[in-house]
């Protein structure tokens, strides 16, 4: 395989839209600008390529990255073809680049910066590149949006190729462990060790959406959460004077003109973690404490895991020790609350009978959904004889739905339960095609002990939900049984 690269170095003036300093943003020298919350600090360069130089996990004054260059973030845009025998890969990079600035969210709730620039190479003449970097309030995750347009007249094929140098780093200088799934099972190597070769380790079929990295001593760690439809492959690679790494590649895409390719990521920091040996469900990160030549038959053994979300949920817990492919006990936990940036710490305590190799497995089921928890909030039901026979259950167009179907939907008169929405909740309401005093509720939290229900109308719940101060983590019901008036008993409940 032959690599092609065009290397840009040219001064462009960045078109920074900007404010110099605002709510959780901050300027911190020409082109660098500092985002932060309660958990996360991060850096961003502009200047080169609109690129991270650091993220730094606040609770543990620990740093999650390291690059050489000074960016820990490093984009590539690329294309495979062929050219008689061999296939050329040919790739451009943003490093040297500035990008320009713009603020899309800025408020106690929300950071979202966007970082542009297009590409000058021939094969990417057509393409504007841009990433979205957001924070959220009292998460421990930066979440990325990355987007490929096509502004040219002609269809252009392309892929994202990162090289992201994490590496936790606290105080002192501390081994990292890095965690694959593969076929086989998971894969962990320790860097420095011995399975860190320098040659690097390529994983081109990956079997899950996630990769993790654990600080040896310090307990703090990462896991990177990928749309696993985009996803093409990973690469780890090590070196002797203490730097690694891991790199991967979102699949090369065909895009059409005056189109635009969406792809994100979750990057997901975790505290009091000795390993990471699962992300479930794309956003709880499991650890099992368990350590088999610890096991003693006739002894009881106690085995202790931690599951730790990015946001708030409700689930339930399985717990198995298995032997031979056989379950010999299973516990079953129900109304698991996890909180955002909080650990939930389990023990599962068993009398080992007999010697062998014990397996322990934790298999998180999601809870009661926000949905039903919701009408039992507005007691009410979700259809009600002679208001609403039917419910719907849908979302507004975002990352990763291009063009939703709200007008339409909202037509039929039936329930309405959106998801997702409550951010562009004024936007939501006016897609509606229904009477400005159709019930609207929004319902915060449900079931949990901060739990909020806001009623109102499509005219007028937007603005209650603005002064609440309300941007996610709600659901919204649109239709009458919000209000719970006019409906008929159900024959099913009539005397008998």
């Amino acid at each position: 395989m032959k690599i092609r690269a065009y290397m840009i170095f040219m001064l462009l003036g960045l078109l920074f839209a900007v404010k110099a300093d605002s709510g959780n943003i901050r300027q911190a020298g020409e082109g660098r600008y500092i985002l932060e919350n309660e958990y996360l600090e991060v850096e961003l360069n502009a200047l080169k390529g609109g690129g991270i130089e650091n993220i730094r996990y606040k609770p543990a004054n620990t740093s999650l990255t390291g690059g050489s260059q000074g960016i820990s973030f490093e984009d590539r845009i690329y294309r495979q073809r062929r050219e008689g025998s061999n296939r050329l890969v040919e790739t451009e990079y943003f490093i040297s680049r500035p990008y320009s600035v713009k603020i899309l969210k800025d408020t106690g709730k929300e950071i979202s910066v966007e970082v542009s620039s297009g590409g000058l190479s021939d094969f990417l003449s057509g393409l504007k590149v841009s990433k979205v970097y957001t924070l959220r309030d009292k998460t421990p995750a930066l979440f990325v949006e990355e987007r490929l347009e096509n502004t040219s007249a002609s269809p252009l094929e392309a892929g994202i190729w990162t090289t992201n140098f994490f590496r936790i780093s606290g105080a002192l200088p501390e081994r990292n462990k890095y965690y694959t799934p593969t076929e086989k099972g998971l894969r962990e190597i320790m860097h420095p060790g011995a399975d860190a070769t320098v040659g690097g380790i390529w994983t081109l079929t990956p079997v899950s959406d996630w990769k993790a990295i654990v600080g040896d001593t310090s307990g703090v760690g990462i896991a990177a959460i990928f749309e696993a439809n985009h996803l093409s492959g990973f690469l780890d690679w090590y070196s002797d004077k203490g730097n690694s790494t891991f790199e991967w590649m979102i699949r090369e895409q065909k895009i059409e003109p005056q189109s635009v390719f969406k792809t994100g990521y979750v990057i997901f920091a975790v505290s009091e973690f000795n390993r990471i040996d699962n992300v479930m469900d794309s956003r709880i990160v499991g650890s099992i404490e368990y350590q088999p030549e610890k096991v003693k038959a006739g002894e009881e053994s106690e085995i202790t895991y931690r599951l730790s979300c990015y946001e708030n949920d409700l689930v339930k817990v399985k717990e198995r020790i298995k032997t031979d492919g056989k379950v010999i006990k299973e516990n079953v936990l129900d109304n698991v609350k996890l909180e955002a940036g909080k650990n939930f710490t389990g023990t599962l305590r068993q009398k080992i009978e007999k010697e062998g190799v014990y397996w322990v497995e934790i298999e998180v089921v999601p809870g009661v959904s926000s949905l039903f928890a919701s009408a039992a909030a507005l007691k009410t039901q979700l259809t009600l004889k002679g208001v609403s026979e039917s419910l719907i259950v849908t979302r507004p167009a975002g990352t990763t739905l291009e063009k939703d179907e709200l007008a339409a939907l909202s037509r039929h008169n039936t329930t309405l339960a959106v998801f997702l929405g409550t951010h562009k909740i004024r936007q939501v309401m006016e897609s509606l095609d229904r009477p400005g005093d159709t019930p609207v509720a929004v319902v915060y939290h449900a079931s949990w002990p901060d739990e909020m229900v806001l009623r109102g109308t499509i005219d007028d719940i937007a603005d209650k939900v603005q002064a609440a101060g309300l941007e996610r983590s709600a659901l919204i019901l649109v239709g009458g049984v919000v209000n719970r008036t006019g409906f008929r008993r159900s024959h099913l409940y009539r005397d008998r």
